[in-house]
């Protein structure tokens, strides 16, 4: 019995190339497609750290809000100067700004 010889078929090389072309360019694009995933999820965690931060820091503010006005009383405090005027010496417009201890 004759042994029968493999056939072998091939593509042309240029299209050959094009799909090895095609693969790497895809396989570059997964690869930074994973790097922004990676620098996306730092940025969320970045912005929460921001986030946890701001509340930290306005807690802080508050207290040190209620340490004044146990110290001083109800007073409107000029963050420039330091310098503070007591609630029955203010306007009612004045009174409910932010600043009012």
């Amino acid at each position: 019995m004759a042994k029968k010889e493999k056939v072998t078929n091939k593509i042309e090389q240029k299209e050959l190339e094009n799909l090895q072309t095609l693969r790497s360019t895809n396989a570059q694009n997964l690869n930074k497609l994973g790097l922004l995933e990676y620098r996306i999820l730092k940025a969320e965690e970045e912005k929460w750290s921001l986030k946890e931060e701001i509340v930290n820091t306005d807690q802080q503010y508050l207290d040190v809000l209620k340490e004044l006005q146990d110290k001083y009383g109800k007073v409107e405090i000029d963050l420039e100067t330091g310098e503070f005027t007591p609630e029955e010496e203010l306007t009612p417009e004045v009174a409910e700004t932010p600043e009012v201890v």
